[in-house]
């Protein structure tokens, strides 16, 4: 959640043509008001089809960094609720705790299985 408060953006996907990332990016803008108005989306996907050799322009390497340069200190998280916390996600304690996710060791074994 802080990467996404740092204005962190995923990469544009494999093949993703600058032109439509660029796009996509204007459509993730943190604050609503800045974000394209459908109409202006529609219009920027209606100008991308009927000009396709903009797709095709090569994408330009990011220097924006993957992860945040100053990481989340938790050294002094003792307490499944002071890590979700430090993560900014209190909002899921009760979910956790619904779980029997009470303890770091716990939570540190969770497998996607």
């Amino acid at each position: 959640m802080k990467a996404v408060a740092d204005q962190y953006r995923l990469p544009a996907p494999h093949n993703c043509p600058p032109a439509l990332h660029s796009l996509m990016l204007q459509c993730w803008q943190a604050e609503r008001g800045d974000r394209l108005g459908f109409d202006s989306l529609l219009s920027s996907l209606d100008r991308l089809i009927r000009h396709p050799a903009s797709l095709k322009a090569e994408h330009p390497r990011s220097t924006q960094p993957l992860l945040s340069p100053n990481p989340t200190d938790l050294s002094s998280v003792a307490t499944v609720s002071e890590w979700l916390t430090a993560l900014r996600m209190d909002r899921y304690k009760d979910q956790f705790e619904r779980a029997h996710l009470d303890t770091l060791d716990r939570v540190s074994r969770l497998t996607m299985e």
